[in-house]
């Protein structure tokens, strides 16, 4: 007998249907005599209806997976873009117009190139797409983006999307802003670096020995540890024209210092950065060389040798400026506080070195003029035929001429030190100390 649960109906059960949803038939089910209809036993039944019950609960679950995902995407910090096989853009999240300043259906449609941004990034992206969709590899890359708030600094992750069948269909490139963390990098070389400069620099002022080795080294590293594309220094010149005069200079030079022709007066070519530190004793600082128009009479030569910013740092002693440190970059505005104090203090000290070095030529030199006088007053004293003396404020003989040792009889050694009572008989020893009170 066929038995049926009262107000049910088999017959529009989608979990008795004779296909199931994997395709597969049902002959192997038992008949039922009555109708020829396959029927299923309670079990068989409730296991069709529990496995249709949990591919829908999937199904349920994967859409809402996927709103969540594209919620995420599209309120992710990070610029998210999709490309298709040819590079086009087909996909871009809302923080690319939040970043970039661009709204995201200009690039839909587009390769990198024809976006209309910067040529070299865009032709960089597009290599580093191709290198994706070609090796099947992801790709890892930085680069620099100029905006009008300033130049950004990205990272750029590069995936490759595959379909079933492993073919590549898509790259998706996840892009985040970097520029705070590179800021920090640069800014922590710039600390080795000026630590390392400063201390090369104390080791050449202690080192050097004359001036043209503390000026070239001074140049020298500055260019080398400091990072600047050319260095110089030059003295001021007290003829008519008031002549800046290069002594040392280091670097990508090619020629410039021959051209200059600066000077510290008052005129147009002495009122660049370097006439005027000479002439103020202050810093002068030239933050965009092509822009400048204090920078005209040198600007051309300037800009050909790769001179973008530069600073003029007065070299100052004992009150007076004697000259300029000139330091040129190959970037706009490349000098900040912080490295302009640290340049300044430098400039100090090689003035210090500068006068230091000098005093001790003086005074060597002097050391030397003395002991040429002290040698020639010997050879005098030695040979003069007549008796001759020197004395001090207390008429005490402090040279006397070899002769007296012949009028007296006595060395030398026993002579010196004693006034003329000592020396001569009292008559006439009265009257040389008259003549000495004359003198």
């Amino acid at each position: 007998m066929n038995t049926k649960n009262a107000g049910h109906d088999d017959s529009a059960d989608p979990l008795v249907d004779s296909t199931l949803q994997d395709g597969s038939k049902q002959d192997s089910l038992p008949q039922d005599s009555s109708s020829g209809r396959q029927s299923l036993g309670g079990q068989e039944k409730q296991t069709l209806r529990q496995r249709a019950e949990v591919e829908a609960l999937v199904r349920v679950e994967d859409t809402h997976t996927e709103r969540d995902f594209s919620s995420m995407v599209e309120h992710a910090t990070d610029m998210i873009v999709r490309f298709d096989a040819d590079l086009r853009h087909i996909y871009c999240n809302p923080a690319v117009e939040d970043q970039l300043g661009v709204p995201a259906h200009a690039w839909i449609g587009k390769t990198p190139l024809e976006t209309g941004g910067p040529r070299a990034q865009a032709e960089f992206v597009e290599h580093s797409l191709r290198t994706a969709l070609e090796t099947g590899e992801e790709q890892e890359v930085e680069q620099s983006y100029p905006l009008p708030s300033g130049i950004k600094h990205f990272l750029t992750r590069i995936v490759p999307e595959r379909d079933e069948q492993g073919r590549i269909r898509s790259l998706l490139a996840i892009t985040r802003d970097i520029t705070d963390r590179k800021q920090v990098e640069a800014a922590l070389r710039r600390a080795n670096r000026a630590l390392q400069t400063i201390v090369e620099y104390t080791q050449l002022l202690a080192r050097a020995s004359d001036e043209a080795t503390l000026l070239v080294g001074a140049c020298r590293l500055l260019v080398e540890q400091g990072g600047y594309r050319m260095t110089w220094v030059g003295f001021a010149e007290q003829d008519e024209e008031k002549t800046v005069l290069p002594v040392a200079q280091f670097g990508f030079e090619a020629g410039y210092l021959d051209t200059v022709n600066i000077t510290w007066a008052d005129k147009e070519r002495g009122r660049g950065p370097t006439g005027t530190a000479i002439r103020t004793g202050q810093p002068v600082l030239t933050r965009n060389i092509p822009g400048d128009p204090d920078y005209e009479p040198w600007r051309e030569a300037a800009i050909r040798r790769g001179y973008a910013s530069s600073i003029a740092l007065p070299l100052q002693s004992g009150g007076r400026c004697f000259g300029a440190f000139n330091l040129y970059a190959a970037e706009p505005d490349a000098f900040d506080p912080e490295e302009v104090k640290l340049l300044t203090e430098l400039a100090n000290d090689l003035a210090y070195g500068i006068g230091a070095l000098r005093n001790r030529v003086d005074r060597k030199q002097a050391e030397e003029a003395l002991r040429e006088s002290e040698e020639k007053l010997s050879l005098f004293m030695r040979y003069c035929p007549n008796p001759v003396y020197i004395k001090d404020e207390n008429t005490r003989t402090v040279v006397l001429s070899h002769h007296f040792e012949k009028m007296l009889g006595k060395p030398l050694s026993q002579l010196l030190g004693k006034t003329s009572e000592e020396l001569w008989p009292p008559e006439l020893a009265a009257g040389m100390r008259a003549d000495d009170e004359k003198v």
